[in-house]
């Protein structure tokens, strides 16, 4: 292994090692002597890697952003309708981060302007090419979705309002279900907040004017479809 290997494999293990403990406690409550330990290395090589504490976070997201590429990817190249691809993806994103909300609090952090300012110009160049290409990704399917309704009038800032809406449904309400607040916890408790999101989406695209045939049974298989993906990506 030469010299950049070893560094490459050291970076990355400090990453495992630093994802697994946030699995366990906060961020707030995590040391650099910690995650030394549990990497088996010293501080100073971690700083050697990492500029900061919230380097090292967005370090983190990346490699969870990198984590879902595999998935992404695969729905993609499935042949579905637009619309089924762009809910799959919204399925995906909701189903990972409850299978491990440890990394949704993660993520959440590092799209904090106080988390990113004190980052790296590297780690925030690669957060922003992994939200670049998603957008890319999204634009072709949204694109699509679009022109199959002529009246609609498709434009790319249309599509990125499509995109930013459908996300909203996803993000926004897992975002309320993981606050803890009480007051949510009797409409979003565990076996009530899947079915939820799905009711949000299909309002979501009525609103827009586009109706798919039988779009109860579509979500729900899109469920099961979306609870094979994940489950395959986590034994991968």
């Amino acid at each position: 292994m030469s010299r950049q290997q070893k560094r490459q494999q050291r970076e990355a293990d400090i990453l495992t090692a630093t994802i697994k403990l946030l699995d366990e406690r906060s961020f707030l409550d995590l040391r650099m002597s910690d995650i030394a330990k549990a990497a088996d290395c010293s501080m100073g090589a971690i700083y050697s890697h990492f500029s900061s504490k919230e380097d090292l976070l967005l370090g983190c997201a990346d490699a969870i952003f990198k984590m879902r590429e595999p998935v992404k990817k695969r729905i993609f190249q499935l042949d579905l309708p637009p619309h089924e691809r762009m809910v799959l993806m919204c399925f995906c994103l909701w189903y990972s981060d409850d299978q491990y909300p440890g990394h949704y609090r993660l993520q959440q952090l590092a799209m904090n302007p106080f988390v990113w300012e004190r980052a790296s110009s590297q780690r925030y160049i690669a957060i922003n090419e992994f939200s670049n290409e998603m957008y890319s990704w999204m634009k072709v399917i949204s694109k699509e979705l679009l022109e199959q309704h002529p009246t609609l009038d498709y434009s790319e800032e249309l599509a990125l309002e499509l995109e930013l809406g459908l996300f909203a449904c996803t993000w926004g309400l897992f975002q309320i279900k993981e606050s803890g607040f009480e007051v949510f916890n009797k409409v979003l408790s565990p076996e009530k907040s899947y079915a939820m999101h799905k009711r949000q989406i299909k309002r979501f695209f009525t609103s827009w004017d586009i109706y798919p045939d039988n779009f109860d049974e579509r979500l729900s298989a899109l469920e099961v479809l979306t609870r094979k993906l994940v489950q395959e990506e986590l034994l991968d």
